[in-house]
């Protein structure tokens, strides 16, 4: 697990960095055609970050594998954190 590349050394990679509150995070669906009239079907799945200083930014998942690599990364972090019961 020492050799895993998913773990960082959190004391050096945070060192200088500035932290944002974040408010709130939503996850949507995206279309490129009009949502009122729902013509299309959606692309892209988004994730809607809110910051109370900064307002809200998104971050676009263009394809499966992209969400499924996020939801892994999520999941393998939290199993570290929370440690799930066997």
């Amino acid at each position: 697990m020492d050799n895993d590349p998913n773990i960082i050394n959190a004391a050096d990679y945070f060192r200088g960095k500035s932290f944002i509150l974040v408010d709130d995070v939503r996850v949507a669906e995206w279309s490129p055609g009009s949502t009122s009239l729902n013509t299309l079907p959606p692309t892209q799945v988004h994730l809607l970050v809110e910051m109370k200083d900064l307002g809200t930014i998104v971050i676009r998942l263009k394809s499966r594998r992209a969400a499924d690599e996020l939801l892994d990364a999520l999941k393998f972090h939290a199993d570290n954190v929370w440690h799930p019961e066997s």
